[in-house]
């Protein structure tokens, strides 16, 4: 490992976290300082930014996540810190210290100080995608661009589907797709809304869906709160969802019941048959990590 190093000291933000009830009525004061690890010889060589870390890019996307998190404790809202830097191509490894000015009433601040690499906080994101919308065209792209979550390693043919359930329209073509990642859940989600509206989700006309991506499953975390929620409550309750993701993989279990996906496609009313489309081809693109 490098002991080339990038400090980015005193970033100032203000996040809903903490327990108590007065503390999730309204955004604090978190004080973070960042320890980005990367081989600095090249960008000293050419003196080139695109040869090195852009730290201005880290400290905008930690900042922007932070301010829009809801976690109960500093150690989760560090590590999601940890996770984002590490998404960045060059990072090795990253050091945070999180500070809490009004942690306790009679302590100038709570602190907690972390180092992760990218093995520590990668887990696997498991999303359903779906349009009836010019969806020959948009769920290709919508798919592609989900390398800038994370590297797909696996995905499943497409599929079309009748709309029941899912209000009037036409049918949808659906698919899913596994990646690595080291984006915090509410991060990832994040992301998925902004590649929805890129592809064109939310102008549509009644019964019409753009594109829909749903973060169904990440790990085996389990999250409700008001900026993400996992697992999706699609996974159990809707069969194409269910019966796509056991297609990824058949062993794939529910991390709240502890279910297997294709258990669950098995014992869900289906809307329809899911019918393979082999005419639309799902190409997995690099990650730049």
């Amino acid at each position: 490992m490098t002991t080339d190093r990038i400090r980015i000291e005193g970033l100032l933000c203000r996040a809903v976290v903490g327990l108590h009830e007065w503390e999730r009525r309204g955004k604090q004061d978190v004080l973070l300082s960042i320890v980005l690890h990367t081989d600095l010889r090249r960008i000293a060589g050419s003196d080139r930014i695109e040869h090195g870390v852009n730290y201005s890019h880290v400290a905008k996307a930690i900042i922007e996540h932070v301010e829009a998190s809801h976690r109960y404790t500093i150690e989760a809202l560090a590590t999601d810190a940890a996770g984002i830097a590490l998404s960045f191509a060059g990072v090795e490894r990253v050091g945070v210290r999180l500070s809490k000015p009004s942690a306790e009433r009679y302590a100038r601040a709570v602190e907690v100080e972390i180092e992760r690499a990218a093995a520590d906080v990668t887990r696997t994101a498991y999303i359903v995608l779906g349009s009836n919308d010019r969806a020959e065209e948009r769920l290709p792209r919508g798919f592609t661009l989900l390398s800038r979550i994370g590297r797909v390693v696996k995905a499943t043919s497409v599929h079309e589907s009748p709309p029941a359930g899912r209000g009037p329209g036409a049918n949808y073509l659906n698919a899913a797709a596994a990646l690595t990642t080291t984006l915090p859940a509410a991060e990832v989600r994040r992301r998925l809304k902004a590649i929805e509206r890129e592809c064109g989700r939310g102008g549509e006309a009644p019964g019409h869906i753009a594109l829909d991506l749903d973060l169904c499953l990440i790990g085996d975390e389990v999250i409700d709160a008001p900026d993400v929620r996992v697992p999706h409550p699609h996974a159990a309750e809707r069969h194409y969802a269910a019966a796509l993701l056991a297609m990824l993989d058949p062993a794939l279990r529910h991390p709240v019941s502890g279910e297997a996906l294709s258990a669950i496609a098995a014992r869900l009313t289906s809307d329809g048959p899911l019918t393979p489309r082999p005419d639309i081809h799902l190409l997995i693109t690099p990650h730049p990590r």
